[in-house]
């Protein structure tokens, strides 16, 4: 005769709240991380694309969450918690360190890999979260991920190219930025 175990629900809401735990515990590590390593990215920069991923993200997950229904989220807080951590901390934080890596990095080729790396790791990461932190997956794929990430990163590209080429013109052109104090 052998014993199951039985999983009770006090034992599930421990391992979400560990889960939590330590994904907080993960971001706060990549955030103090980024804050203390020297960044080629002006601070502005930095703001543009946490915003405009922000944005993408946040517009992305509402179509999907809601309209599409291919990812239901259950009526827990703390897993709208670690849901909303992840939209507006993790994945913008993500993207904005590899850009910075994009910076460094002068051949084009490296950036590119730098970039599909990006995508790869933001899909890989969702689904993860999708599996681990409890959200009912409907008919949701790993190439939608794909797809997902690989718009909003060449979206949010695009759009700091344009920003970059926009403020460095600006800072040029501009006789009171120029001149010497």
């Amino acid at each position: 005769m052998t014993i199951l175990p039985i999983i009770t629900l006090f034992d599930c809401t421990r391992v979400i709240v560990l889960f939590l735990s330590w994904f907080l515990f993960a971001v706060l590590l990549l955030f103090i991380f980024f804050c203390s390593y020297k960044k080629k990215l002006h601070i502005f920069e930095i703001l543009f694309i946490w915003m405009i991923v922000w944005i993408i993200t946040n517009s992305l997950s509402s179509i999907l969450l809601v309209n599409l229904k291919l990812i239901s989220m259950p009526n827990d807080f703390q897993k709208f918690l670690n849901h909303f951590f992840q939209r507006v901390l993790l994945y913008p934080l993500i993207i904005t360190i590899f850009f910075d890596l994009c910076v460094r990095v002068k051949n084009y080729v490296r950036q590119s890999l730098l970039i599909i790396i990006c995508i790869f790791l933001l899909s890989l990461l969702e689904n993860q979260f999708i599996s681990l932190a409890g959200l009912e997956n409907k008919d949701y794929h790993i190439t939608d991920s794909i797809i997902q990430w690989g718009l909003t990163v060449f979206i949010t590209l695009l759009l700091w190219i344009w920003f970059r080429k926009k403020s460095l013109t600006r800072e040029n052109d501009d006789p009171v930025l120029t001149r010497k104090i």
